[in-house]
């Protein structure tokens, strides 16, 4: 089993030292043995992304998909109740319990049925996709997008006199 902790101070998580006071919300023990390990919401200062095991059409140009939060249950805009209640909002598949959020704002999820993490999107025709099939190779996935000095996304600014 992966150390979860150990994982997010190889991403330059800084985990607060000081306990959250609240006890884990009722929710599924596939999200509570994830949550337990950093209660508070975890936003990525840097940008942490991940190649899926199963691929879903909408991965960038190198296979990656993006993870911007860590939902947490301190009261904050990150709670991982307000973002399951928004989930449910969206009509998603009730097996689905969002742990994080990905750029679109779309949720991360584990599923209740088979402990697999899936991506659920919001806005397409196909808004479930498999990612992993289990929370370790999900967690394990998780790497720091490396920046290249020819990236050619990156915006410049220019002035042209005319």
């Amino acid at each position: 089993m992966i150390n979860i902790e150990k994982k997010l101070e190889e991403l330059n998580v800084i985990l607060a030292i000081e306990e959250v006071n609240t006890a884990l919300p009722p929710m599924p023990s596939s999200a509570s043995h994830i949550v337990r390990h950093y209660k508070r919401s975890v936003l990525f200062s840097e940008n942490v992304i991940f190649k899926p095991q199963y691929k879903t059409s909408l991965e960038g140009r190198n296979g990656d998909l993006s993870l911007e939060v860590l939902w947490g249950i301190e009261d904050s805009p990150f709670n991982i109740e307000k973002a399951n209640q928004s989930l449910k909002n969206l009509e998603a598949e009730s097996d689905l319990y969002s742990i994080g959020g990905s750029s679109g704002s779309n949720h991360i999820c584990v599923s209740t049925d088979d402990n697999a993490i899936y991506l659920f999107t919001n806005g397409i025709d196909m808004t479930r996709f498999k990612l992993f099939d289990h929370a370790d190779d999900f967690f394990n996935a998780l790497t720091i997008e490396k920046s290249s000095g020819s990236d050619d996304s990156q915006a410049v600014s220019v002035q042209l006199d005319f």
